[in-house]
């Protein structure tokens, strides 16, 4: 859906002014007298019994079948595109997600939208097995399109590390959990620079909720990040990367001696799991850039630990960094891979599910919760 439009200031200061005028010349016992509502449709009626005072609207511009919201949120990166907190229809594991409603002639129709809460092969409603995730309808309402989301269910999310006084999010305070004085969370927010946006604290009034004019500079946590950067390196073949016991590396790496290439196959072979769990990975859910010869690995949880780097055969110089943060703005930025390797998803920044998550039966959701949620 999409968000209603701000109503303009000028009308809303109209409406106002209005009813502070009546204020004044009604009697203080006046009052209102009883509501008529007319009985059949206002356009069909060959008189009009009282003005229209409520308003049902349809959207049915271009916009209502796009992927994000607002519209700025266009074009992002993976890493605030799924983050509910940038992209506000992206998926939130926060919340729990109902099949969507139909009514019929007989009323509501539980039975033509199911909830997707298998993985077999078959479609669903009518042939015998449940709706799954191999054939989720990409729109319920007006497509018979399906898309297979095994192996693209992911998402981000920011465990905020900062709380405000009010919910335009201008005057914060750093620290790990609301209180009575700092009970608005505030993922992030929209700053006049780019010192304030990365500064631990902000100038007074730099930042606020809204992006608007003056105000346009993202203000987040960011993923922890280490650096691999190769000097030298002569017919290396990298077999391993491993963070603390973890493998990352899906493979071993082509031999190579330049260097671009070789921080190339190491940056391929991590992103081969970043998604998926593939060949020698231990898990999914990191993954790499590179810069010049300089491989930057982003965890998908906050650590300080310094990866490892094995060769098989060949050569090479390497100058290793341990995962830390690259800016000064509280709070954590967590990925998630929903996997059937995984069983056990608590809320990202916490040990247990979100309290709203009533599907999950455990403390955390199981994977078969966490996909049909998703």
């Amino acid at each position: 859906m999409k968000k209603h439009q701000n109503k303009s200031p000028q009308l809303l200061n109209h409406v106002f002014g209005l009813v502070l005028a009546l204020s004044f010349v009604l009697p203080f016992s006046a009052k209102a007298a009883p509501l008529d509502f007319a009985t059949i449709p206002l356009a069909n009626s060959p008189t009009v019994p009282i003005k229209p005072n409520l308003l049902f609207v349809l959207d049915d511009s271009g916009s209502m079948g796009w992927s994000y919201m607002p519209d700025w949120a266009a074009g992002a990166a993976d890493s605030l595109d799924r983050d509910a907190s940038y992209n506000t229809i992206s998926y939130d594991p926060s919340i729990r997600y109902l099949p969507p409603v139909f009514f019929d002639t007989s009323g509501l129709n539980t039975t033509k939208y199911l909830s997707q809460t298998g993985n077999s092969t078959n479609e669903g409603a009518g042939s015998g097995t449940l709706p799954n995730w191999k054939k989720v309808k990409t729109d319920p309402y007006l497509s018979s399109t399906t898309a297979d989301i095994t192996s693209d269910a992911y998402y981000y999310r920011i465990q905020p590390g900062e709380y405000c006084t009010r919910a335009d999010l201008k005057v914060c305070n750093a620290q790990s959990a609301p209180d009575t004085t700092y009970p608005f969370p505030a993922p992030l927010r929209w700053c006049n620079n780019n010192t304030n946006a990365n500064a631990l604290t902000p100038a007074a009034g730099s930042c606020q909720a809204v992006r608007a004019t003056g105000f346009t500079t993202l203000r987040a946590p960011k993923q922890v990040v280490a650096t691999i950067t190769i000097s030298s390196a002569s017919s290396a073949v990298v077999s391993s990367v491993k963070v603390g016991t973890q493998e990352i590396l899906s493979a071993s790496t082509a031999s190579s001696s330049t260097t671009s290439t070789v921080a190339t196959n190491i940056v391929n072979a991590i992103n081969n799991c970043s998604v998926t769990k593939t060949g020698n990975c231990s898990l999914a859910g990191y993954s790499a850039s590179r810069s010049g010869s300089t491989v930057s690995i982003y965890a998908p949880a906050p650590t300080n630990v310094t990866p490892s780097l094995t060769l098989s055969s060949g050569s090479l110089s390497k100058t290793i960094t341990a995962f830390a943060v690259t800016n000064n703005v509280p709070g954590s930025k967590y990925y998630t891979v929903i996997t059937s390797s995984v069983n056990s998803y608590p809320l990202p920044g916490s040990s247990v599910k979100a309290s709203d998550r009533t599907d999950c039966a455990g403390t955390t959701c199981t994977y078969n919760e966490e996909m049909t949620n998703y």
